[in-house]
């Protein structure tokens, strides 16, 4: 008679532990796919967490603020159109945040559509405004600093290129 334990011989003793190592195997697989799925959903939210601060910084920023309603007020008494040069410092600081955020949804840091839904009638307004209409190259200095000052196209590609993406591809079509 085989020697057993627990009244199980050696080969049952084996083929348990076989079961449990399969068993502990599949849950080994289990926790590794779980801390994926919860690692990438972390990366996600993070990204839309950072997305969001960088839109609301649009609203809350006072710099920023400051130079949206001073063009607004030129805007609004006919100075901008007269004196786009006046302006140019402003227009370049806004198109600076805007192209800032065009190069992180570029680059992945951003979540486009989260952009998109949060300053598509912003970013457009100021690509067609300043850049569309020929007031931003209208408000080049006269004697140019160094050859390429305010290349436009140079500058702000980031914001262009999300410009003429959104207006090829209008939301909800």
């Amino acid at each position: 008679m085989p020697e057993t334990f627990w009244m199980l011989t050696s080969t049952a003793w084996t083929a348990i532990g076989a079961m449990a190592n399969v068993i502990y195997s599949g849950l080994t697989l289990f926790l590794v796919i779980f801390a994926y799925v919860q690692i990438t959903s972390a990366r996600s939210e993070a990204r839309i967490n950072r997305t969001l601060a960088v839109c609301d910084r649009y609203d809350l920023d006072p710099q920023l603020d400051a130079f949206c309603r001073k063009i607004a007020a030129a805007r609004d008494n006919g100075d901008l159109e007269k004196n786009p040069r006046s302006y140019r410092l402003d227009m370049c600081s806004i198109l600076n945040y805007l192209e800032s955020m065009a190069i992180g949804v570029e680059r992945g840091l951003y979540d486009k559509e989260v952009v998109r839904d949060y300053m598509e009638p912003i970013l457009r307004g100021y690509v067609q405004e300043f850049i569309k209409s020929g007031l931003l190259e209208r408000a080049k200095p006269i004697e140019p600093v160094h050859d390429d000052v305010l290349n436009t196209e140079q500058y702000f590609s980031g914001t262009i290129k999300l410009d003429k993406e959104w207006a090829e591809n209008p939301k909800g079509k």
